[in-house]
């Protein structure tokens, strides 16, 4: 555990309110249910409904055949199942064909990374245009609410294609060509420095970006405080949270960066890595998280987002 401490995703969720409305992303729309807020920068449609909950809604044209014959027959329902839920290295997952609001899907419940997550997999449109819908409902809770998991679901089924649909905001970070490979990237008066591979792009449920390497994914996500003090003590109750999320010891400890202290949390299962810095912002009463999830437990990957972070700054 101590390993990827000394490396480098939490489920970070921000929070707001919104009233029912359609919500846009790229080519394709949802009609938003009361309290869920619209965290859409880019191709993907991201709301979130408090700390616990959020929905996340891609098109993938690649698997439309696949998913129009998965939602008319459950052994096509059941083989898409096991594929995606391996592709995701979710666990204890269980599919079948479901209708909702006339919507025929195939819907897949399964646990990833401690987080409860539903997904709706189904085709939109026809002939050239066609394509898959998957929607992901994720509650970051062992005993989610209800209700809020079923309007995730109606949420889901609203979906609809729009050739001139678009996302109301914009990305929150630029980026620069750095000597060797690097790309800088500035989110807010945050600046970071991503190796050479890393591939930069919109964040989602609040985040201002991510990047990715191969099976992992690098976010950064303004948040608030979520430990008092700074104390070593404070880091390792935060550690403990985020390690009982997951059915797992967390680890913890203060880390001294640029910018101030940071608490850095770890977590590991037997199939992912985790790793997040909790990093005081100069002069905010807020944090910067910066969060590192390794699919398959690269060390060599986990030990570039800690190069990332050692390069924080707030110029």
């Amino acid at each position: 555990m101590r390993v990827l401490l000394s490396c480098l995703a939490v489920l970070t969720i921000s929070t707001a309110s919104a009233a029912p409305r359609k919500v846009a992303a790229t080519g394709f729309t949802v009609m938003a249910v009361d309290g869920w807020t619209d965290k859409t920068v880019g191709a993907d449609l991201s709301l979130v409904n408090g700390p616990d909950f959020a929905l996340r809604a891609s098109l993938l044209p690649a698997i439309a055949e696949r998913v129009a014959k998965a939602v008319k027959d459950p052994k096509e329902c059941a083989s898409f199942t096991a594929d995606f839920a391996k592709s995701m290295n979710a666990d204890s997952a269980k599919g079948g064909i479901t209708t909702i609001s006339k919507r025929s899907i195939c819907e897949m419940t399964a646990t990833l990374a401690g987080n409860v997550m539903v997904a709706l997999t189904f085709p939109v449109g026809s002939g050239v245009g066609s394509s898959g819908a998957v929607v992901l409902c994720i509650a970051a809770a062992k005993a989610p609410d209800k209700k809020r998991l079923e309007e995730c679901r109606t949420m889901a089924a609203s979906l609809a294609l729009d050739p001139k649909a678009k996302p109301a905001a914009t990305a929150a970070y630029t980026t620069s060509k750095q000597t060797g490979g690097v790309t800088r990237v500035t989110a807010g008066k945050a600046q970071m420095d991503l190796p050479a591979g890393w591939i930069v792009k919109d964040g989602s449920a609040g985040q201002l970006f991510s990047a990715t390497k191969g099976n992992a994914v690098l976010s950064f996500t303004r948040v608030e405080r979520p430990f008092k003090g700074d104390t070593e003590a404070n880091c390792k109750k935060l550690a403990g949270a985020a390690g009982g999320q997951a059915g797992v010891t967390g680890d913890g400890r203060i880390l001294k960066l640029r910018p101030g202290n940071a608490c850095l949390v770890s977590v590991e299962t037997d199939k992912i890595a985790n790793v997040a810095a909790y990093i005081n912002v100069p002069g905010a009463a807020e944090h910067v998280l910066i969060s590192c999830l390794s699919m398959d437990k690269d060390l060599a990957v986990l030990k570039e987002c800690g190069v990332a972070l050692g390069t924080l700054a707030f110029p």
